[in-house]
């Protein structure tokens, strides 16, 4: 049966559907922002992630820019293909926003939280040395498993452990050098003086321009580096965890020479209280970076 000609009647014009360019919510609290200076992609916050923001646009407005009035049925085979690609690419858009988002979210989350007076960012000079040393060393094998350590016992990383040459990279200058304004855990520096939480009766020594004090990591480096997930990520994160203000505080140096990498119980003559005050910081702050470096992993 020979079917009778379409009448130009029936033929209808159809507008191809268009690919949204969303816009990217950030909430104000992160205090971080998307972008870095010209010049410092490479170094900046989330820079796989603003890559990616920035191919979906480009290909947004790509597939935007071209004709999308089709006439039905002659160009029905053209119609589709242009609405299935808005709807690839509106997926993307989607996908690469949410993975930015989380990023930041985790990036905020390691830099802020009562830290002041502390810069932490991928694009200072230093941070530079640290991140391009990291991106010429042996990628550590995939599917590695890090070692275990008995409760209690010091974190150590051995001269045979892969990620050994990232912790001697990350290890140099860490933690960077305060000043009299920088607040940990919403805690000022401590002033020469001013009691030492960590023994009882025994008081902050130095000057009032130097105090004897340190910035102390709660979980050490060495742990830090044997953490699940952190050997995958890029050297610009492994940077920013490394020196995570939501991993340091203010220790007296004689509670800091004395806890040496390991954990608060192993200060001879601490205060109880303390003692116990810094096993609970140290569970909660390994249990966010942790689950950071997860969300990091998978932006």
């Amino acid at each position: 049966m020979v079917e009778a000609p379409e009448s130009p009647a029936s033929r209808r014009r159809m507008v191809g559907v268009v690919m949204l360019l969303l816009a990217l919510l950030l909430p104000l609290s992160t205090g971080v922002s998307a972008a870095a200076p010209d010049g410092d992609q490479q170094f900046g916050f989330c820079a796989a992630q603003r890559q990616r923001v920035a191919e979906a646009s480009r290909k947004t407005d790509e597939h935007n820019a071209r004709p999308h009035d089709f006439l039905l049925p002659d160009q029905q085979g053209a119609y589709d293909a242009y609405n299935a690609e808005a709807a690839a690419g509106n997926a993307e858009n989607a996908a690469a926003r949410s993975a930015l988002l989380k990023c930041l979210q985790a990036i905020s989350q390691l830099t802020g939280q009562g830290t002041s007076g502390y810069d932490v960012s991928p694009v200072s000079p230093e941070a530079r040395r640290v991140i391009t040393s990291l991106q010429q060393l042996t990628p550590v094998p995939a599917g590695w498993t890090p070692p275990t350590v008995p409760s209690g016992q010091r974190w150590t990383v051995p001269g045979n452990s892969p990620v050994r040459p990232y912790y001697d990279v990350l290890r140099r200058g860490n933690p960077p050098t305060t000043t009299a304004t920088t607040t940990f855990q919403g805690i000022p520096r401590p002033r020469a003086g001013d009691p030492d939480p960590a023994f009882p009766g025994r008081s902050i020594g130095g000057t009032s321009s130097l105090p004897k004090v340190s910035a102390d990591h709660i979980v050490p480096l060495s742990e830090i580096v044997n953490l699940p997930g952190y050997a995958a990520l890029t050297p610009t994160d492994m940077y920013v965890v490394s020196r995570a203000p939501l991993n340091l505080q203010w220790l007296s140096q004689r509670a800091n020479v004395a806890k040496n990498s390991g954990l608060a119980r192993r200060v001879v003559g601490a205060d109880e209280a303390w003692v116990e005050e810094q096993d609970r910081l140290y569970t909660s702050v390994r249990e966010q970076l942790i689950a950071l470096i997860s969300q990091l992993n998978g932006s």
